[in-house]
C-alpha cells in the first residue's frame, strides 16, 4: 500500500504565529506612532501625580512642552478647586478602577480654563499589578460653549412671553414651547407632528404655505398680522415674524415662527380710533353750534344796539340820571355782546378745512402785524426787538392773528416800566421755537395753564378789556400747524409766549 506524503506548505506560507501579530518591536513603535499621531492629550503618570509621558496633542492642547512636564506633576493642571478630586481619581485607578469619559476642568499654561474629558486606565506590570495610570483626555472647551449657548436659547425659548414654533418648509410644526400652550391651548405632544395650518382659521386656509415660499424666496416675513384658531375654535390676532432655520451647510430646512397675541392692542386701538371718531363728530357739532349761533345772534344783536344807541341819542338827559345810566349800560352790554360773539366767530373759523400750509416768511408776517400796532406802540413809547425769523409752513392769515394777539396782550397787560417786547425764533429739532418775550405784569402759575382756555381770564375786565378767547384762539391756531403752546412767566416779571411749529411741511 503506498503512502503519500504529507503535503509540503506553499513557499510563501508564513508560520501562523506570525501572521497574528508583527515583532514586540515593531508593535512597540506602531503604538507609539498612534500615541505621539492622537488628536487627543495622551499622558503617562505615576499614582502621586508625577507625569511619565506627554504626547504632542497635550503640548498643543495644554501649552507645555514634553521636557517641562515629564517628571512634573499632574496637579499643575488642576484648578485648586479640584485637587482633591484628581487625588481621588489617582487612588482609584491605583486601586486598579477606571473611568471612562469623565468631564472636569484643566488650566492650560497661559492661565486659561479648559473643559476636558478623561478617560483613565491604570497600568499594570507583567503580573497584573498597576503601577501607574494612562489618561486620555479631549479638549471639550467649544462643545461645552456650544451646549451652553444652546441651553440659554432653549431657556429663552421657553420663557418667552412670544409663542416659537419650529416647523419644516412643508409646514410640519417640529418644535412648540410653552407660551405656544398658553396662546394656542395645544401641548407640545398633542400638536408636534402637525400641520401648521390646524391653526389657521378657515378665511386663510393657504396662509401657511404663501408664508413659507416668501420665506424660501429669500424675502423677510416681519410684524405679519394674522388670526389664528385656538384649540377650543375661538381666534386670537396675531403678529408673526418668520426666520430661517439652516443645517450646518447653511442650506434652508424650515422656519422658526414668532407669534406675539395682538388681540388686546387691536381692540385698544380700535376703541381709540372710535373715540377720536366721535371726538372729531362732537368738535366738528360743536363748532358749527358755534358759528351758527354766533351768526344768528348777530342779527338781534345788531337791531337792539340800533334801537338802544337811537334811544340814547334822542331821550339822553330827557329822563332822568337814572333812565341815562340804564340806557347806557344797555349799550355797553350789546357792545360786549358783539365783540363776544365776534370772537367766538374767530375761535370756531380757525378749525376751518383747507388751510393752505405753504412756506411762510414770518418776518414779513410779523412786519405787517407791527405796522398796524405802530400808533399805539408809538403812543406808550414801547420798544420791539426782532431777531432774525425763519421761513416755515402755514398759513399767513392765521399766523398774523397769532401774533398780532400776543403782541397786543403785551401793550396790554403791561407795567409801569417802558414796554420791551422781543421775538425771536430758534431750530428745536423737527420744529421751530417761537418766543415772544414782554417785561409787563407777569402771570402767577396757577394761571399758566387756565389763560388758554375760552373766557378765563385773572385780570380785572373793568381796566384790562377784552373777551378771554384771544389766548384760546392762539393756541388753537398753533395746534391746527401742529405745534404747541406754553407760557413762562411770574408776576411782576413779565412772560415768555413760546410756541412751536413745524420746520417742514408734513409729507
Amino acid at each position: 500500500m503506498d503512502v503519500l506524503p504529507p503535503a509540503a506548505p506553499p513557499p510563501d506560507a508564513a508560520p501562523a504565529a506570525a501572521s497574528r501579530a508583527p515583532p514586540v518591536a515593531e508593535s512597540d513603535e506602531l503604538l507609539a506612532a498612534i500615541v505621539d499621531s492622537s488628536n487627543d492629550a495622551i499622558v503617562g503618570k505615576r499614582f502621586d501625580g508625577t507625569i511619565l509621558s506627554w504626547n504632542p496633542a497635550a503640548e498643543r492642547i495644554f501649552g507645555y512642552s514634553a521636557a517641562e512636564m515629564i517628571g512634573g506633576s499632574i496637579f499643575t493642571l488642576v484648578p485648586p478647586e479640584l485637587q482633591e478630586e484628581e487625588r481621588e481619581l489617582l487612588r482609584r485607578l491605583s486601586r486598579g478602577e477606571a473611568t471612562r469619559h469623565y468631564e472636569t476642568v484643566r488650566v492650560r499654561r497661559d492661565g486659561a480654563r479648559l473643559a476636558v474629558s478623561l478617560s483613565l486606565s491604570p497600568i499594570r506590570d507583567r503580573h497584573g499589578v498597576p503601577v501607574g495610570a494612562a489618561s486620555i483626555q479631549r479638549d471639550i472647551t467649544a462643545e461645552k460653549r456650544a451646549q451652553e449657548a444652546q441651553a440659554r436659547l432653549a431657556a429663552i425659548v421657553e420663557s418667552s412671553n412670544d409663542a416659537i414654533v419650529g416647523k419644516t418648509l412643508d409646514g410640519i410644526i417640529t418644535s412648540w414651547n410653552a407660551a405656544a400652550e398658553r396662546l394656542y391651548g395645544y401641548r407640545a405632544q398633542e400638536i408636534i407632528g402637525r400641520s401648521a395650518s390646524i391653526l389657521t382659521t378657515p378665511d386663510h386656509p393657504d396662509e401657511v404655505p404663501m408664508l413659507l415660499e416668501r420665506l424660501k424666496r429669500g424675502e423677510r416675513v416681519e410684524l405679519y398680522e394674522t388670526t389664528r384658531r385656538r384649540k377650543d375654535g375661538t381666534t386670537v390676532d396675531v403678529s408673526l415674524t418668520f426666520s430661517p432655520v439652516r443645517d450646518a451647510r447653511g442650506r434652508l430646512i424650515g422656519a422658526s415662527v414668532i407669534a406675539r397675541d395682538i388681540t388686546e392692542r387691536n381692540a385698544a386701538a380700535a376703541a381709540l380710533r372710535r373715540q377720536a371718531e366721535e371726538l372729531a363728530r362732537s368738535n366738528a357739532e360743536l363748532e358749527r353750534f358755534a358759528y351758527i349761533a354766533s351768526h344768528d345772534l348777530q342779527e338781534p344783536l345788531r337791531i337792539v344796539s340800533q334801537f338802544a344807541q337811537l334811544l340814547a341819542r334822542r331821550y339822553r338827559g330827557r329822563l332822568g340820571a337814572d333812565a341815562d345810566d340804564f340806557i347806557g349800560f344797555i349799550v355797553d352790554g350789546v357792545t360786549r355782546m358783539q365783540t363776544l360773539i365776534s370772537d367766538l366767530l374767530a375761535y370756531a373759523r380757525v378749525n376751518e378745512g383747507g388751510r393752505d400750509f405753504s412756506p411762510t416768511d414770518c418776518n414779513a408776517v410779523l412786519a405787517w402785524v407791527l405796522e398796524g400796532l405802530e400808533p399805539q406802540l408809538r403812543e406808550i413809547g414801547a420798544e420791539v426787538r426782532v431777531d432774525p425769523l425763519p421761513t416755515a409752513p402755514a398759513d399767513a392769515a392765521l399766523l398774523r392773528q397769532l401774533f398780532q394777539n400776543l403782541v397786543g396782550n403785551a401793550i396790554k397787560f403791561r407795567g409801569a416800566a417802558p414796554l420791551r417786547v422781543t421775538v425771536s425764533a430758534v431750530r428745536d429739532g423737527a420744529h421751530w421755537r417761537f418766543t415772544v418775550r414782554d417785561n409787563g405784569l407777569g402771570i402767577p402759575a396757577e394761571y399758566h395753564e387756565q389763560i388758554f382756555q375760552l373766557f378765563r381770564r385773572f385780570h380785572d375786565p373793568g381796566r384790562y378789556p377784552g373777551t378771554g378767547i384771544g389766548l384760546a384762539i392762539s393756541r388753537r391756531i398753533v395746534e391746527q400747524h401742529g405745534g404747541r403752546m406754553w407760557v413762562e412767566s411770574a408776576p411782576g416779571q413779565g412772560a415768555a409766549f413760546h410756541f412751536t411749529i413745524p420746520a417742514e411741511a408734513e409729507s
